[in-house]
């Protein structure tokens, strides 16, 4: 059985790490998966005899930027050289096909490491390259694009594009002409067995990144206004200190952790309020959630999706004038109570599926 490499460096959010779980689950179907994991361990894996879940030493970084950090303090050299080391160890094992989250689309900081597994697996293994692509990278952290190319029309067979053009996002232009762009549909995780019913909860999302606690504190500032609802707040991995230093909560509030009841609570609530990364955007499609979103205006990626995806009918959009006054925020809410969205259009899920039959193809031939 062949082996399929993949290789997820996220730095300021979890999104990645999840996409490319949901692709690894997927491609056991046709191969053995390794994950090569490039930020710290958040507690979720694969149960399955053959799945691999290589840890490399953690690095994160910051928005926007190319500084990284070791959140275990440790000095950057010391870290690329483990990394180096370990990267080199789980090449020791054959390996058929490498697949590199986001890259060379960004992780611009990763560029030396990334050529050398590329480098690595192609000369020890003859392994090729494919590249997994998000509907929108974030051009703030862009490669530059002759950069971009070259790395492309050297080591990548194809691009697979996990967006949905009939949304209003298009499809990456412009790349090398040997280059394959494959529109898969976007990456979802396995759809729950049974969706529950309305179950008459208020879901308050930030997604699985650093940022976004202004939502939290502006929800709980009118929380109490809605005596008669319950509202769930679900923090990140990287956010969870924000629920420990608020103490005491309204009645009516609850907090948890980054868990895996999420998309359960999700699936059957009677409205989110959420930032609108990529796997956020998923799930409110997958259940025709009553959605109002705030995408965090930094990440430009998340502003053009969630205008994207109000035009489609799919969300309605919070702006940030309207979070920072009570009244408003308090009469969207309001209103998104009493006219719930009945989501006009829907969203092509089987990216993870259509990965896989192009990885099946591309070992076929």
């Amino acid at each position: 059985m062949k082996t399929v490499l993949i290789y997820c460096q996220y730095l300021v959010g979890v999104g990645h790490l999840i996409r490319s779980l949901s692709l690894c689950r997927e491609l056991l179907a046709e191969a053995r998966v390794v994950l090569l994991q490039g930020g710290p361990d958040i507690d979720r894996t694969i149960d399955h005899p053959r799945f691999t879940h290589l840890q490399l030493t953690p690095l994160l970084g910051e928005v926007s930027s190319d500084q990284l950090r070791s959140p275990d303090g440790l000095g950057l050299d010391a870290v690329w050289a483990a990394r180096r080391t370990e990267i080199d160890a789980a090449l020791e094992q054959p390996v058929d096909l490498v697949i590199t989250e986001y890259f060379p689309f960004s992780r611009r900081p990763f560029t030396a490491e990334i050529e050398h597994l590329l480098v690595a697996a192609r000369s020890r293994h003859g392994a090729p390259a494919l590249c997994s692509l998000r509907d929108l990278p974030n051009p703030q952290i862009a490669l530059p694009t002759a950069e971009r190319d070259r790395l492309l029309g050297e080591y990548f067979r194809a691009v697979l594009w996990h967006g949905d053009a009939s949304v209003g996002i298009p499809c990456p232009d412009g790349l090398p002409a040997a280059v394959e762009l494959v529109p898969t549909g976007y990456v979802a995780p396995p759809k729950l067995t049974s969706v529950p019913a309305n179950n008459g909860t208020i879901v308050v999302s930030i997604g699985g990144g650093r940022f976004g606690t202004l939502l939290f504190d502006r929800v709980l500032a009118v929380a109490h206004r809605f005596a008669d609802r319950r509202f769930i707040l679900y923090a990140s991995p990287f956010a969870s200190g924000y629920l420990e230093e608020n103490g005491t909560l309204p009645d009516n509030v609850e907090a948890r952790p980054f868990s895996a009841d999420f998309e359960q609570q999700l699936a059957g609530a009677e409205l989110s309020l959420s930032l609108f990364g990529y796997n956020t955007a998923v799930s409110i499609a997958r259940y025709g959630v009553n959605a109002l979103v705030y995408p965090y205006e930094r990440f430009v990626e998340q502003v053009s999706r969630a205008q994207a995806f109000e035009r489609k009918g799919l969300v309605r959009c919070l702006h940030r004038s309207e979070l920072d006054d009570p009244e408003l925020l308090f009469g969207r809410i309001e209103q998104a109570l009493a006219e719930p969205l009945v989501a006009a259009g829907s969203l092509d899920l089987n990216g993870a599926g259509r990965a896989r039959q192009y990885v099946a193809r591309l070992f076929a031939s």
